[in-house]
């Protein structure tokens, strides 16, 4: 899919427990520069003090989860255009993307509902696929569930969608992300991926080497990196490369 003039898959990302693991140790910029030295990234327009004093879109939903690089106000590369939901229950935010994730493919319809809920700890989308599964919703007569009506909401009330004829994206927010504690998984731990997401992303330099590589790797390996993924839909190749990309990403933390 074209978009901007550069060949890039959707966007798109829900985190089901049962991914790789990563440790907390460095920074997001520290990590993501030792597992891709050299990479491209779209400028950020802001610099390290202006993005200091910059607006922290989004919402923190329930108790603070987050503190030091999980904050809320933290101020890494992208926050400026990312909007942030921090949720204290996990299940509200499974439940207000579910219609999305079908939408996108992230997951098979055959995943069964319930453990969709239970499972989905974070979330990752641009704000264009968001409108362009609301507008779909409408067209089609379809009703959102209250937890997806909610998050529509938000967004339109925080001026990150416009929705006066169709939906459409509103402020300079690209990114939408949200991220619950688990039992399986920490916030903080969730919210790193959703923000490395958002990495992969602007660099794109980086997702074409990860598509490479993936390409280049024998199919016994690429069935194998599938089984570790088996509760992403299987038919959304480029999701899959991006979640074995971020996760590979993820495991360069020093402990």
């Amino acid at each position: 899919m074209a978009i901007s003039g550069t060949l890039r898959h959707c966007l798109l990302c829900v985190l089901l427990v049962g991914s790789l693991s990563a440790a907390q140790a460095q920074t997001l910029e520290e990590l993501w520069n030792r597992y891709a030295p050299g990479a491209t990234h779209v400028p950020d327009v802001a610099n390290a003090a202006a993005r200091q004093e910059s607006a922290f879109p989004g919402r923190i939903l329930g108790e603070p989860q987050g503190e030091g690089e999980s904050a809320f106000q933290h101020a890494w590369k992208y926050r400026s255009v990312t909007y942030e939901l921090h949720y204290a229950d996990p299940e509200r935010l499974a439940r207000s993307i579910y219609g999305l994730a079908l939408h996108a493919r992230d997951v098979s319809p055959e995943l069964p509902r319930e453990k969709f809920f239970g499972g989905v700890r974070g979330f990752h989308y641009a704000t264009w696929q968001i409108c362009r599964w609301l507008n779909d919703t409408r067209r089609e007569g379809k009703n959102l569930s209250p937890e997806e009506a909610e998050l529509a909401d938000m967004l339109a009330q925080d001026g990150v969608i416009r929705r006066e004829n169709g939906c459409e994206p509103g402020t300079s927010v690209r990114h939408v992300l949200g991220a619950a504690p688990g039992k399986k998984r920490s916030f903080a731990r969730s919210l790193r991926h959703e923000r490395l997401h958002v990495y992969w992303d602007e660099d794109i330099g980086f997702q074409a080497r990860s598509r490479a590589r993936w390409i280049a790797l024998p199919d016994s390996e690429k069935e194998a990196e599938r089984r570790k993924l088996k509760n992403y839909s299987q038919d959304n190749e480029w999701q899959l490369i991006e979640e074995w990309a971020v996760s590979a990403a993820e495991a360069q933390a020093v402990p």
